[in-house]
């Protein structure tokens, strides 16, 4: 019964994933609350299928404009991460970019910058310079630069990030057009809009 019940929620989960990708994020809201707090109920508060949908809802939380919500959620997640499964397990990075996130959208730019940093310098040492957690930590942290109007730092790393992806991922893959796009928005905010 244990293991159906925990399937079960897995599903929901993923459920509510899609609702988000659909813009349906009082759906995906709704969802991801019920399904962490059976989760917490039926695993724990400190499993890693309850934090990760807990991350789930603070994406839900963020795509709705309750950045402070998301914040809190997200600031408890990675304390949780990281007691229980140290700083360098690569979902308390996944946690730390999404606090990141969170700063961000709450207009922390500075604050989001250096956690943005510090996941992308943990990444680069734990999964290596073509991982998709270095990747996505080296896009966020380029964006962040540029939001504290760090320009040319911007624009050096998502260079150096857009090439990642294209030897990675190739020209055409989807994540590749966003860091050709994050690039873009640095050149542009730079003035250098040739570029």
């Amino acid at each position: 019964r244990l293991v159906l019940d925990r399937q079960s929620l897995q599903l929901r989960y993923i459920l509510a994933n899609i609702l988000c990708d659909r813009a349906d994020f009082e759906q995906a809201l709704r969802t991801d609350e019920e399904v962490v707090a059976a989760q917490r109920d039926l695993l724990g508060e400190h499993h890693p299928h309850t934090l990760i949908t807990a991350a789930g809802l603070g994406r839900d939380l963020r795509a709705l404009g309750r950045y402070a919500d998301a914040r809190k959620l997200d600031e408890q997640t990675v304390a949780a991460w990281v007691e229980y499964f140290g700083e360098d397990y690569p979902r308390t990075l996944n946690a730390q970019n999404n606090l990141a996130t969170s700063l961000r959208m709450a207009g922390e730019v500075r604050a989001a910058r250096d956690r943005s940093r510090q996941v992308y310098d943990r990444a680069m040492l734990i999964v290596g310079r073509t991982h998709t957690l270095t990747l996505t930590a080296g896009t966020n942290f380029g964006r962040d630069l540029r939001e504290a109007g760090e320009y040319d730092e911007s624009i050096t790393l998502l260079r150096d990030i857009l090439a990642r992806h294209r030897a990675v991922l190739g020209d055409s893959a989807p994540r590749t057009y966003g860091a050709m796009t994050n690039l873009a928005v640095s050149e542009r905010s730079a003035g250098r809009s040739g570029e």
